[in-house]
């Protein structure tokens, strides 16, 4: 039974009669252990509550215990419309307190009741709050005060009693609901699990087999490699030998090579000695040609001393033919004549003679030009012998570049040739340890393919293991 706040005399209470309340109690009792969920629970106390009091201003707030409060979750049809939206209910509220408690209370006037229960603010005149179990609490109201007789709370407090056996079904109905759908999702996942661990065991086993074929295959590739690397190194010593053969043929190039270029030297030593000797010749055949141009110049003069002389020997000769004229008019005849014959006679011993140094000029500058036809010729020669002579020069210069870089090649060649020999030697040494590891592999598995042996019956075991607990589950 709920406490009473205070004792007011003017109690008006519901107007439904006892026995209305108690088929309203029997109905909603029925309704609700028929419920499916704790909302319809819900709302069948709201409607039996409201149906019992008379009126609609009931509400029924439910627990949350995220922020520990009581929000409201159903309320009947007029009480939003008269009062507004239902609030939350915080820790400071009655409502939680008696919640807290499990208490019932029933509240006359909240405008004149003592103690703890005075609110002369209130809208809410008179109210009874019943706790529903864990679940929250039923709470009825009104702005009128002393509307709810004994009976009424009573009503209230069983309707609640009974709604916590309802709320309570419903949740063991769940839960066993819920549970069924786990034990039934346990057992498909199990199921699953099962089907992909034989997936998987087969896998595993497929992968054995492949494992030891595997191995197997390592082995033989092993013991090819073994093989394979024996005869790599037997044909390293060889390339070893020959390196060493090469080696020694390059440094005889190499000697060879330096003799040739010493030899080369010395030919340019001499070509340049002769290129010189040329330049020289050159130089005095440019004296001579100089010399027989100044000799051609005093022929050119001797001519001219021939010409006058000649033209001396003509004017005697005119002299001479005039002494024989005037011989022949004078008296003294004899000594004109004498004197013309000898002029005659002198006039053609000097036109003799002039003819005879102009023949002998003549022929000397014939000789002349012959002499300096020929020295233009040789000096053409020598120009071209020189020419030659420098591009030979060039290209001993060439040869000697290209058997000084020979030589360069070559002491590389050596170099190198020494150099692969150690490398040869380090590759000998890198076969030797590879054959070794082979060797090491090939233990290696032979070891794996026993354990795969042993592995592949530990599976065989575990499948069996596990179709035996497949068929108990089934």
């Amino acid at each position: 039974m709920a406490s009473t706040a205070d004792d007011s005399p003017e109690v008006t209470g519901s107007d439904v009669t006892g026995t209305e309340q108690s088929f309203i109690l029997y109905d909603a009792v029925d309704d609700m252990f028929e419920a499916a969920s704790t909302q319809a629970v819900i709302k069948i106390i709201v409607e039996a509550a409201a149906d019992s009091l008379g009126y609609s201003q009931v509400g029924v707030h439910r627990y949350n215990p995220t922020d520990r409060s009581l929000p409201p979750k159903e309320w009947s049809g007029d009480l939003e419309a008269e009062l507004g939206t239902p609030p939350t209910l915080g820790e400071d509220s009655l409502a939680y307190e008696l919640y807290q408690r499990g208490e019932a209370v029933s509240v006359a006037d909240y405008h004149s009741a003592e103690g703890d229960h005075t609110n002369v603010d209130a809208t809410i005149r008179s109210e009874v709050i019943v706790p529903i179990d864990e679940y929250g609490v039923l709470m009825a109201g009104s702005t009128e005060p002393n509307m709810f007789s004994e009976k009424d709370a009573a009503f209230l407090e069983v309707l609640c009693g009974n709604a916590e056996n309802a709320l309570n079904r419903v949740d063991r109905i769940d839960r066993i609901e819920k549970r069924e759908a786990e034990i039934e999702s346990q057992q498909e996942t199990l199921s699953e699990l099962i089907t992909q661990l034989e997936t998987g065991f087969q896998a595993v086993s497929s992968d054995t087999t492949a494992v030891s074929t595997c191995a197997g295959e390592i082995a033989t590739d092993a013991d090819t490699q073994v093989e394979q690397l024996m005869t790599v190194s037997g044909a390293i010593d060889d390339i070893s030998d020959l390196t060493e053969d090469f080696s020694a043929s390059a440094d005889q190039t190499a000697e060879t090579t330096d003799n040739v270029l010493a030899t080369v030297e010395d030919m340019r030593t001499d070509m340049t000695e002769m290129n010189e000797s040329i330049t020289a010749t050159q130089a005095a055949i440019a004296e001579t040609q100089e010399t027989v141009s100044d000799l051609y110049d005093a022929i050119s003069r001797i001519d001219d001393i021939v010409d006058v002389i000649d033209g001396i020997a003509k004017e005697t000769n005119i002299l001479a033919l005039n002494a024989s004229i005037e011989a022949t008019r004078s008296d003294d005849s004899d000594g004109f004549a004498v004197i013309a014959e000898e002029v005659k006679a002198l006039s053609e011993e000097t036109s003799a003679n002039t003819e005879e140094i102009e023949n002998v000029a003549h022929s000397i500058t014939g000789k002349i030009e012959n002499m300096a036809d020929q020295m233009d010729d040789t000096s053409t020669r020598i120009d071209e012998a020189s020419e030659t002579i420098a591009e030979t020069t060039r290209s001993f210069d060439t040869v000697v570049e290209r058997v000084t870089e020979t030589a360069n090649i070559t002491d590389d060649i050596s170099s190198g040739a020494a150099k692969q020999a150690q490398s040869v030697q380090d590759v000998t040494g890198a076969v030797e340890e590879a054959v070794s590891i082979a060797e090491r592999i090939v233990d290696k598995t032979t070891t794996i393919e026993q354990s795969v042996e042993t592995q592949r019956g530990q599976i065989n075991e575990l499948d069996r293991a596990i179709q035996a607990a497949e068929i108990e589950l089934s």
